[in-house]
């Protein structure tokens, strides 16, 4: 029976899968149209300056490559994260505003999926059940917010969660981790007092050394 039920599953994805890409065909002149309004296309401009050698925070260059795809507006919409966080968006040069969105909403909804299923070997008891934690997760309102408007809340979340996962028996890797969140250090301003005072009484200073050495690879390299 639960084989039956596997097979079922993997069958309603991939008819789900098609359903929706063939939606996305259908409608693609629109859905060209609407990634100019959207995040992604900060991302994909900064990463196609980065492979060009250019400068990812010049507001004229940025301002040039997102009006040649269709953006109207006189300012641009400038990738405003940190050196050491490019690296997330870097791989979106290679591509077309279009593909390049449809990647970052891939990594987004993997993103998504992995942190709940991590975050349910965590702290989800047995007595709840598994598709009811999933479902309360990907309802919860900052989640359809950060998938419509593509921004990058989700991989901040995972490196949030891997942090979590990782902290007692992987510190260094769990110092890595928090490269994601870093992408946004202002949003969780409060979370790196607690986390500092946190490491300094229970002696894991090293998760900061990680951490800083991340940081300082991904800015050099």
């Amino acid at each position: 029976m639960q084989k039956i039920l596997k097979i079922l599953k993997i069958l309603l994805a991939v008819t789900l899968t098609g359903v929706l890409g063939y939606l996305l065909f259908l409608h693609r002149a629109e859905v060209r149209k609407g990634v100019t309004e959207r995040d992604s296309i900060a991302y994909w401009a900064a990463a196609r300056l980065l492979v060009d050698h250019q400068n990812p925070y010049n507001h004229a260059s940025v301002l040039r490559l997102e009006q040649e795809q269709g953006y109207s507006e006189e300012r641009p919409l400038v990738l405003r994260t940190p050196p050491w966080s490019l690296f997330m968006v870097v791989p979106l040069g290679w591509s077309s505003p279009l593909v390049a969105w449809a990647i970052w909403i891939g990594i987004l909804f993997g993103c998504l999926i992995f942190g709940v299923r991590l975050i349910r070997k965590l702290y989800a008891t047995p007595q709840m059940p598994p598709n009811l934690f999933s479902i309360l997760a990907c309802t919860f309102a900052p989640v359809p917010a950060c998938l419509v408007s593509g921004q990058m809340g989700l991989v901040l979340m995972l490196g949030m969660i891997l942090f979590f996962c990782w902290e007692r028996e992987h510190p260094y890797l769990a110092g890595a981790a928090l490269i994601l969140p870093f992408a946004k250090p202002h949003l969780l301003a409060l979370f790196w007092i607690v986390l500092l005072l946190w490491a300094a009484a229970r002696g894991k200073m090293k998760i900061f050394l990680r951490a800083r050495r991340s940081d300082f690879d991904r800015a050099v390299f």
